[in-house]
Order: structure tokens, then C-alpha cells, then sequence
């Protein structure tokens, strides 16, 4: 549909679908579900999941869940190219895209209402009237929304966007209407592009940065929500208002909810980053704590390394050595591959990795904030 003025899309008030739930300073309300604390949710823009349906890598034969729908990213696209410097919804100046990825795409825009920047996130037209995605979509409020800390990232709105669907599929117009977030905008950047502007973080850094997010994700835990993609990408370098860093966890697409009616319709298949996932993800049972525990590891050895701690090869082979756990140390992973830490990572640092990374997730440590304790010992007195 044409704007019906300069910069201005029309916005259809009328809906043939049941629209999102709405969130209001930071308060959303969950149907299918107990009421949950007051809160605070995620951004910015990633892979949503990985999803392989492979063979026997290392003599792993189990087969993995489903592959879920792809997009071929046309109206992705026609959004890309139409948004800038339009008006959405009657309160929303597009004015940049920030990023996009498989499943959707994100706008700087300026509230009008609010007078505000914030951050408009849309889901992929073509994946609209997938269940199982829209869900993971709705999931990116909901879950953070039950956490309540400044750790993570404020949505302050979730609905559908009907005025969306004659510009992206104009021959379609009873198309689902496109779901969108309102998110507050962050300034700064994510850890793994501080990574690669920086190097090697130094010890100070790595547990000032991740001993922030830890009592978060242990309140995430605690309300029964496994995030299943921690890496550096989905954690955010912010700054305080007097210049403090501050660490937000990115991401809740596909976090995963304890509650069963809750994530009813999440559908099948592998989620998370194969470099960070544990071999319970893996072999495509379901994640727990103690996987987000597991990322956090391999997260720590990136930080201070700069590379992963899996050499790089073919996925199916790197799930193959996931199932078998870590055989080589953190240091002589660092000798052999001639990495530059900026500190030693000495046996104390190995015995902390080995034990984050036990195969059996009983045996990893019990909470995040055990875990990060654990490590500012193991690396007091390395240096860097």
C-alpha cells in the first residue's frame, strides 16, 4: 500500500488475527502462562538458531531434530529497502537498519511518542505464519520479561504490524500480520566485535565482564529459563551514564522455557552455536543450566584467546568432538595453535576449564556464579 502521506505508512486497525501481546514499561502479559516477576528483556541481531539434521559424525548416529523453515529473504529485503524514512504504525521513524539475520531484521527508529531512539525489530514476512517461529519471536520478550534485571535488555512493546503486508507481499494481502519488538537501543557493541577491534581481553576484563551477566542468568535459570545460545555475540558492551561498562545479555529467540504450555510450539530442531554448544545440545536433547554453563566456558577461553577453543573444521565434525568432551588443555590448545593470550593460562585455568566442560552435566559447576568465582580464582596472578 502506498503511504497515504510523505514518510507516513497507513496503519489498518483492523486485525483477522489475534495480535501479540503489547508490552508497556517493560510488563508483559503472558496468556498460556502463571504471572511471572516484574522485568526486563533482548536485541540486537544474530543467528536465531542452528538447525542441522546430519549423519554420524565421530560415531554419533543419533538423528537430530527437524529443520525449521527458511526464508529466502526477499521481503526481508523489500523491508530493507522501503522502511527508511517512512513511518510505521503512526509513531515510528525508521531512520537505519542494524542488522538482520536469519529470521528478521532491525531498524533504528525514533519514537514519536516517547521522543525517544529505540531499537524496531520485525520478523521475516515469509516466516510469519510459521508457528513454531512466531513463537520463538514471542519468546524473545516473554523470557526476558521474567528476569527483571538491568542485564538485559528492555522490550517496550510486541504486537503484529498489518500495515507491513501490501508492501511486502502485495499480491497476498491476507498474509499474517508482520510481529515486531520495541526495544530500547543500545550504544555500543557486542563482545565478539570488541573482540576482534581489541584482541585478547586481559583477566580483569573477561571476569569483570561475565561475573556481571552471571547472577542474571542464575535468576534466568531459577524461573526455568535456559538460554541455549550464549557466545560472544549475544552479550553487549554498554556504558553506564558515568562511563562504567555494563554487560546485557542478548538474544532470548531461543531461550527455552520450563513451563511446557509456555514453549508448546517452539517445534524441533538443534538451537544454539555449534562452537559454544554443549553435547547435550549436541545430540539434540533438551538444554539445561548446566549447558548455558558449558557456553560460558568456551566463552571465557574466547575472550582471553581470542579464538575458539574448537579448532576450526566441518560441523559435523566439530558436533563429533563435542559429544566427547574437550581432550586437550586450555594451555596446550594455546601452545599448539600458537595463540597470544595476554595472560598465562597456567593449570589452574585448565583445571577450571576441564571441569566446566565435563561431558555429564552433573559434574559442571552448579551455578554461574560459582563458576565465574571459580575463574577470577584460577586466573589471580596470570597476569595480562
Amino acid at each position: 500500500m502506498p503511504p497515504t502521506r510523505r514518510g507516513t505508512l497507513h496503519h489498518d486497525t483492523k486485525q483477522t488475527r489475534p495480535a501479540m501481546p503489547r508490552v508497556l514499561a517493560g510488563v508483559l502479559p503472558l496468556s498460556n502462562a502463571p504471572p511471572g516477576p516484574q522485568l526486563e528483556p533482548a536485541i540486537l541481531e544474530g543467528p536465531l538458531d542452528v538447525a542441522l539434521g546430519l549423519g554420524s559424525p565421530g560415531g554419533f548416529t543419533r538423528t537430530l531434530s527437524r529443520r525449521p523453515p527458511v526464508s529466502r529473504g526477499v521481503e526481508l529485503n523489500r523491508l530493507s529497502e522501503l522502511l527508511v524514512g517512512e513511518t510505521v504504525m503512526g509513531r515510528y521513524r525508521i531512520e537505519a537498519q542494524l542488522g538482520r539475520g536469519t529470521t528478521g531484521i532491525v531498524f533504528r527508529a525514533w519514537d514519536l511518542q516517547r521522543e525517544a531512539k529505540v531499537a524496531l525489530k520485525f520478523l521475516d514476512p515469509e516466516l510469519a505464519s510459521e508457528p513454531a517461529v512466531v513463537e520463538r519471536f514471542r519468546h524473545e520478550a516473554i523470557a526476558p520479561s521474567r528476569i527483571g534485571t538491568e542485564h538485559v535488555v528492555e522490550v517496550l512493546e510486541a504486537d503484529t504490524c498489518p500495515e507491513l503486508v501490501p508492501l511486502v507481499r502485495p499480491d497476498d494481502p491476507l498474509s499474517p500480520a508482520v510481529p515486531y519488538l520495541v526495544m530500547e537501543l543500545l550504544v555500543g557493541s557486542d563482545l565478539r566485535s570488541y573482540l576482534h577491534q581489541r584482541g585478547p581481553l586481559t583477566p580483569a576484563e573477561v571476569t569483570g565482564f561475565l561475573g556481571q551477566i552471571a547472577p542474571t542468568l542464575d535468576r534466568a535459570h531459577a524461573l526455568g529459563i535456559v538460554h541455549r545460545d550464549l557466545k560472544p555475540a549475544n552479550l553487549f558492551l554498554t556504558r553506564r551514564a558515568d562511563g562504567a561498562p555494563l554487560v546485557k545479555v542478548l538474544d532470548f529467540g531461543v531461550a527455552q522455557l520450563s513451563d511446557a504450555s509456555a514453549a508448546r510450539g517452539l517445534g524441533g530442531g538443534l538451537f544454539g552455536t555449534p562452537w559454544y554448544m554443549a553435547p547435550e545440545q549436541a545430540e539434540g536433547r533438551v538444554a539445561t543450566p548446566a549447558s548455558d554453563r558449558w557456553a560460558m566456558a568456551l566463552v571465557a577461553f574466547r575472550l582471553l584467546t581470542g579464538e575458539s577453543y574448537w579448532a576450526p573444521q566441518p560441523i559435523p565434525e566439530l558436533l563429533g568432538q563435542i559429544l566427547l568432551g574437550p581432550r586437550s588443555t586450555p594451555s596446550r590448545v594455546v601452545a599448539e595453535r600458537a595463540l597470544h593470550p595476554l595472560a598465562t593460562l597456567g593449570p589452574a585455568f585448565d583445571a577450571w576449564f576441564m571441569h566446566a566442560c565435563r561431558v555429564d552435566p552433573s559434574l559442571r559447576f552448579g551455578t554461574m556464579t560459582e563458576q565465574i568465582d571459580a575463574l577470577h580464582a584460577a586466573l589471580e596472578g596470570a597476569g595480562g
